[in-house]
């Protein structure tokens, strides 16, 4: 538990992130707390626990994903965030911003919601997508870059953009 503690809120940030739905996401947390635990023991090197924690539901969803995507509800996606806190404007740019961040190539989606949403450094990102700093680096500005190109027309939808990812 030790291991686990610190790294819970983020991979719980992600693990919604990349579900869209509260009860698919809670479902793929219990699983990777689960295959984790079960798989401790085989780790060679505890400090990449963390790691290996946010691997498995990164493989996960890549093997549940189907090309029928799931409808989502915006206020589901960030749980810090409630519907009084914020206007119902808001929460419908936030689910439209995520809708085009899934439309992302994986790898370059899973980094920005790693980055952005779960607040992983660059470097936790490499260790889990593997290949190198500046791949990383790489697919985090071009996933910003097609993500504001894309929102140029739409004003307001920048400028929600904006204040997420930068």
């Amino acid at each position: 538990m030790l291991l686990y503690e610190p790294i819970h809120q983020q991979l719980a940030l992600y693990c919604r992130a990349i579900s869209k739905i509260k009860e698919d996401a809670e479902d793929l947390m219990n699983e990777t707390i689960l295959i984790s635990f079960q798989n401790f023991q085989s780790l060679k090197d505890r400090k990449a626990f963390k790691y290996y924690c946010f691997k498995i539901p990164s493989n996960l969803n890549k093997r549940l994903m189907s090309k029928n995507r799931v409808q989502y509800k915006p206020a589901e996606l960030w749980p810090d965030v409630e519907a009084n806190d914020i206007s119902a404007e808001i929460l419908v740019d936030y689910g439209i911003i995520y809708k085009e961040i899934m439309q992302l190539p994986i790898k370059t989606s899973e980094a920005l919601i790693l980055h952005f949403i779960s607040d992983l450094s660059y470097e936790d990102i490499r260790e889990i997508q593997g290949g190198s700093l500046s791949s990383v680096k790489m697919r985090i500005q071009r996933g910003k870059d097609k993500l504001l190109q894309q929102f140029s027309k739409e004003r307001d939808l920048k400028v929600v953009l904006t204040a997420i990812l930068l």
